[in-house]
């Protein structure tokens, strides 16, 4: 992956041999055409002629020659990893979606199908559609047969970006689950999912969503206020080359006409994550490529990562009432700065 972005010919000869794949998808097995995308998305190309032509081909497939589940979840998966969202997603996410095909899926695979579509922005009703398939994966384990922990957060993780609600007995039921392990046992990109989505229970505008983790007993409030409270900085995932380059500009350009003193950048709020740029009570969201969806064509559209960095970080300097709630298990959240508004800047508007 490192070496596709510094030797340009090994970039070409990748693009050539997507062309060559998509000129013969027609011919070439599905689990070749699978394995390609699934290259492609582990270093990170978002080849779109590749992609587009092994969609179009899974679909047709899809019903003639049996491609199976793990094949369509494996793809899916691939487009998430490179934010390629196309029509052809939303055709093959209301089918999977249907009851009859989740009653066919296994335990792991309704796990990969909510993280995914929920990482896609496929998911067309969140509390109708996450609510049905968290309550068929509670009905296949049990206390003595719980999901694995790498499971259990990626279904907290869909939960976040579809910014779905689960009864109390659903949240209990899957943060028992995750309770049983010590804080230290998680890896970085995992804390920050579990408190981010805790934070946006918290913050919630309805009142009664938002005290669903009052709701819970003591021993899991305690945890819970424990991930919230850990010293761990919140996870920033990769920023690219342009993203890095806007910062430093903007940053230069600030310093020079309001002064350094008055400039602060990067701004931490402990779990809720890195505001980029202060100038005074305005803070700014300074967005690169990797913020949006691809392809670039009908305007930019957020991933739902940024949409819900957006909303909580705007709670979190901007909602007297949402900090209140916030407190409540992360006491430090009264401490942290107010603002008077929270905007964003892409590249190209720079």
């Amino acid at each position: 992956r490192r070496l596709l972005g510094k030797v340009h010919i090994l970039l070409d000869v990748a693009e050539r041999l997507g062309d060559r794949i998509a000129l013969h998808a027609e011919q070439l097995p599905t689990l070749q055409l699978v394995t390609a995308i699934t290259w492609f998305g582990g270093v990170g190309h978002p080849y779109h002629v590749l992609f587009e032509a092994v969609a179009a081909q899974l679909a047709r497939r899809q019903h003639s020659q049996g491609t199976t589940y793990g094949q369509l979840l494996t793809m899916l998966e691939a487009f998430a990893a490179v934010r390629l969202r196309i029509p052809q997603l939303e055709v093959l996410y209301r089918q999977l979606r249907q009851p009859q095909e989740l009653a066919r899926l296994p335990t792991m695979a309704l796990v990969r199908f909510l993280s995914a579509s929920a990482r896609l922005q496929l998911i067309e009703d969140p509390q109708t559609d996450v609510r049905e398939i968290v309550e068929r994966l509670m009905a296949e384990t049990s206390p003595q047969t719980p999901l694995p922990l790498d499971s259990c957060i990626l279904t907290v993780q869909g939960l976040l970006l579809s910014e779905a609600l689960l009864p109390d007995r659903l949240l209990r039921h899957l943060l028992t689950w995750i309770a049983e392990v010590r804080v230290q046992q998680l890896t970085d990109l995992q804390l920050s999912v579990l408190r981010q989505y805790c934070l946006f229970i918290l913050a919630h505008p309805n009142e009664y969503a938002c005290e669903s983790l009052i709701r819970m007993p003591v021993e899991m409030q305690s945890f819970l206020s424990g991930l919230l409270q850990h010293s761990a900085p919140a996870f920033t995932p990769p920023t690219s080359a342009a993203s890095r380059r806007l910062r430093a500009e903007v940053a230069d350009v600030l310093a020079e006409s309001v002064g350094s003193d008055k400039l602060v950048e990067g701004l931490r709020l402990g779990p809720a994550g890195l505001v980029d740029i202060c100038v005074g009570d305005q803070y700014w969201l300074l967005d690169g490529p990797e913020a949006f969806f691809r392809p670039f064509v009908d305007g930019f559209r957020y991933t739902p990562q940024e949409q819900r960095r957006e909303r909580l970080l705007q709670n979190m300097v901007c909602n007297e009432e949402a900090r209140s709630r916030v407190a409540v298990f992360l006491p430090a959240a009264t401490k942290w700065p107010k603002a008077a508004s929270l905007r964003r800047l892409n590249w190209l508007e720079w």
